[in-house]
């Protein structure tokens, strides 16, 4: 699949534009600031109707402006498809070829993205809640049954939750909630499972090339559910963790609980991992998640590089440009030095300056650039 083009309307610094890909590898070039991590997410929104840096809606606005679109066609190996979201007095629509779908589950997976910004480097360490958001993204890309699942969980734990905030229990009512979480549970706990065993197999593979002295990489998800586990065996946790999570106020089990244990060898990633095997550790499992997407979908992933040189070491940005680009898949690329790509983007570089996107001749790969000529803008 690719992302043929982009119209983007009142998006964050943007300039209202339509943007044109190639297949192949494009590269956007700009000092910070500038608009391109924007560009990054405005795609990335495209694709899953969320943005991956905020959750406040009105942050993604043009300041001045009160609504906000992005719309793209798709092409994929036998279909093409329009598609569109945009938020108008508040409220979040997604469109499918002109016409307004009434849930995101049947919007998410048409475009599928895989992102590397350098905020993705707190997966390996940072709290427990980011691997949940990196496991549940690329999970419902490839499975919209699981995304309507922990779409369904997500709202009857803010029931539950709201009970037991009451001054006095209502114990048949969050019994009711229990009975009703407990079959979605161990769905979201089986397919998560099966999706970590399938990932780890691929990002070992990929992280031994990195770092062929560390030793495989395991993915294990830590729950307090086991892999037998039933739904009476859930509800009847629950139950027994009742008087508990009323005094604590807090729903203690369930996978909004769960967090991924990352080894590499016999080490813990979060405790011992060093900074470049950090890095390594990171492409490892994008790496992995572009693999694992081709093997599900029987299609690439449009793959999302955001300022990645200013993360990377030489030798790990060489090295993520090699497994890039033997992907044959389309990438879209932003930073502050095209010269590593010029190989493989030399017609599809352009400058992005104050919100506006503009060409760049490709005899001129490095910062500062001279005027460009403006070639989209509305």
């Amino acid at each position: 699949m690719h992302l043929e083009s982009l119209k983007i309307y009142n998006f964050r610094n943007l300039q209202d534009t339509e943007v044109t890909f190639d297949p192949g590898v494009n590269f956007f070039i700009g000092k910070n600031g500038q608009g391109k991590t924007n560009l990054v997410e405005a795609i990335n929104f495209l694709s899953s109707g969320r943005s991956f840096r905020t959750q406040k809606s009105k942050e993604l606005i043009r300041f001045g402006s009160k609504d906000l679109s992005v719309f793209g066609h798709v092409l994929h190996a036998d279909w093409d498809v329009d598609l569109g979201v945009s938020i108008e007095s508040s409220k979040r629509k997604a469109f499918v070829n002109g016409d307004q779908v009434k849930t995101l589950q049947d919007y998410i997976g048409k475009l599928i993205c895989v992102s590397f910004t350098p905020g993705d480097l707190i997966l390996i360490k940072g709290p427990p809640g980011e691997r949940r958001v990196f496991l549940d993204k690329y999970l419902s890309s490839l499975d919209s049954q699981y995304f309507d699942i922990l779409v369904r969980y997500n709202k009857a734990l803010s029931h539950k939750r709201a009970l037991l905030h009451e001054d006095q229990l209502k114990r048949q009512e969050v019994s009711t909630w229990n009975e009703i979480l407990s079959d979605w549970i161990v769905l979201i706990h089986k397919k998560r499972l099966e999706f970590l065993r399938k990932l780890e197999a691929l990002a070992s593979k990929t992280y031994n090339r990195l770092a062929p002295a560390d030793g495989p990489v395991k993915l294990v998800l830590e729950s307090k559910l086991s892999g037998e586990d039933t739904g009476a065996d859930v509800y009847q946790m629950l139950e027994e963790a009742m008087d508990k999570e009323w005094r604590q106020r807090s729903c203690l089990i369930g996978p909004h609980r769960d967090d991924i244990d990352i080894t590499f060898g016999d080490l813990s990633a979060r405790s011992y991992a060093s900074q470049g095997q950090t890095r390594s550790l990171v492409l490892s499992l994008l790496s992995g998640v572009i693999d694992l997407i081709k093997e599900e979908t029987g299609e690439f992933p449009v793959i999302l590089l955001d300022d990645v040189e200013s993360e990377l070491d030489a030798s790990r940005n060489k090295h993520l440009v090699e497994i890039v680009m033997e992907k044959e898949a389309q990438v879209i690329i932003t930073g502050t030095d095209a010269s590593a790509y010029k190989d493989y983007a030399e017609k599809n570089i352009r400058v992005i300056a104050s919100g506006e996107i503009s060409s760049l001749e490709t005899t001129n790969l490095k910062m500062p650039y001279e005027s460009p000529t403006v070639i989209a803008r509305s």
